[in-house]
């Protein structure tokens, strides 16, 4: 297993306008202790602690790469989330396309609810490179 974790949530990349919309999750403001406090209650995946940082979306934010299998990952976080006490609202998965057509990837987007606090977990997954996963947490109210 390789993973490492991004600080500064750098692959802003992936997030695509639709994913953008689904991901406001708060105000402008930042990270405050009340979503830290439920992003550090969640069993984040791999061995490298993540960190809740401030994110312009005004939530807490961190990201992680791994050359892992996405599917897991995905599991990993769905299964902690459930065991915090979250919702789970849905997983979302579209196809990335080159210049072609030709599929390449898929974007995701994970999404899970308890009370007002909403956690996301996005990513482009691209065939044949490591995938970078963005986790936020944020309160919605």
């Amino acid at each position: 297993m390789q993973t490492h974790v991004l600080s500064r949530f750098p692959r802003s990349a992936v997030l695509t306008p639709a994913i953008l919309l689904a991901a406001c999750l708060g105000s402008p403001g930042g990270c405050s202790a009340q979503e830290a406090a439920a992003f550090n209650a969640i069993s984040h995946y791999g061995n490298d602690a993540l960190v809740p940082e401030p994110h312009p979306y005004g939530v807490c934010a961190d990201s992680l790469v791994t050359d892992d299998d996405p599917d897991a990952v995905i599991e990993h976080y769905r299964s902690a989330f459930e065991a915090a006490g979250y919702t789970i609202h849905g997983l979302w998965s579209s196809p990335i396309t080159d210049e072609s057509g030709a599929t390449i990837g898929r974007s995701v987007q994970f999404q899970a609810r308890d009370g007002s606090m909403t956690a996301n977990i996005l990513a482009e997954v691209i065939d044949g490179q490591e995938t970078t996963f963005n986790v936020l947490v944020g309160d919605s109210q």
